[in-house]
């Protein structure tokens, strides 16, 4: 198997999409095409560990020389993306988003699911 069918496989367990991959490494999308083309065989070291942090595998996956790891069970491809995303967000972003996560338990926990569950559609 040879990079880009390790990059594709990985892709499909973790969910991801061509674009998802692209802000997950902060890499623009011609170069990932590339990747998934096989048309870069060799790439830099920075490169194969954004590819290979973004889609949870290790870089010995990426060169060849171990098996993927099974994905967490409790992590469906909705969460690897959110996963993903986070990872790609500065680290004030990232502190913005927690607390909003955390806000919204907190909520959810004092008030029910189901007003929880309104006010976040609401605000869709």
């Amino acid at each position: 198997m040879e990079l880009r069918d390790r990059i594709a496989v990985a892709m499909k367990a973790a969910g991801m999409s061509q674009a998802d991959l692209c802000r997950a490494t902060n890499m623009g999308s011609s170069k990932i095409s590339q990747l998934l083309k096989g048309k870069v065989e060799d790439p830099r070291l920075s490169t194969a560990i954004k590819v290979a942090d973004a889609l949870g595998v290790s870089l010995d996956y990426l060169a060849g020389r171990a098996s993927p790891p099974p994905p967490p069970a409790y992590a469906d491809a909705r969460q690897r993306r959110m996963n993903a995303a986070y990872e790609s967000m500065a680290d004030d972003d990232k502190d913005l988003a927690s607390a909003s996560v955390v806000a919204m338990w907190e909520a959810k926990r004092a008030r029910g699911s189901e007003q929880v569950q309104s006010d976040v559609s609401e605000a869709v």
